[in-house]
């Protein structure tokens, strides 16, 4: 009786575990295309860029709620990334990329408050941000593969 009352109990805190785990998540494993090795070397002098691309490395190595702490910085980098673009990036397309880039950090800076609790709408707007960033990337791999 005890050893089905011990396996009973060991069910449910694995399941609660699991799920638990599945919850603190929220599926921060976003697909965005890496800057080919001509873009990562203009990047590397863009101050801006690199912060940003940190800040977003850290939310999702940990969780979409840790997004609400770096509301304040991700505004201020992509500010930043509009004024400093290096000589190789400053096209249109580029300029469209970081103003959609920036669309999107505005609005998650203003929707959402750092008390946000609801993990659907911290998510989405993640999610957002990294499609965007995602979008940046490939117009950089873009604009430098067509100087070549």
């Amino acid at each position: 009786m005890k050893v089905l009352f011990t396996t009973i109990i060991m069910i449910i805190m694995i399941s609660c575990g699991q799920q638990a785990a599945r919850n603190n998540n929220l599926a921060l494993n976003p697909e965005v295309e890496k800057l080919a090795l001509p873009s990562q070397r203009v990047a590397e002098d863009w101050p801006a860029y690199r912060n940003l691309e940190n800040n977003l490395k850290i939310i999702c190595s940990t969780n979409a709620f840790n997004a609400t702490s770096f509301r304040k910085s991700m505004m201020r980098n992509v500010e930043g990334m509009k004024k400093d673009i290096p000589n190789p990036f400053n096209t249109k397309g580029v300029k469209t990329s970081i103003s959609g880039l920036e669309r999107q950090v505005s609005s998650f800076y203003n929707e959402v408050q750092d008390d946000e609790l609801d993990k659907r709408i911290v998510e989405q707007h993640v999610e957002e941000i990294m499609n965007a960033f995602a979008g940046l990337n490939h117009t950089l791999n873009y604009t430098l593969a067509q100087r070549d």
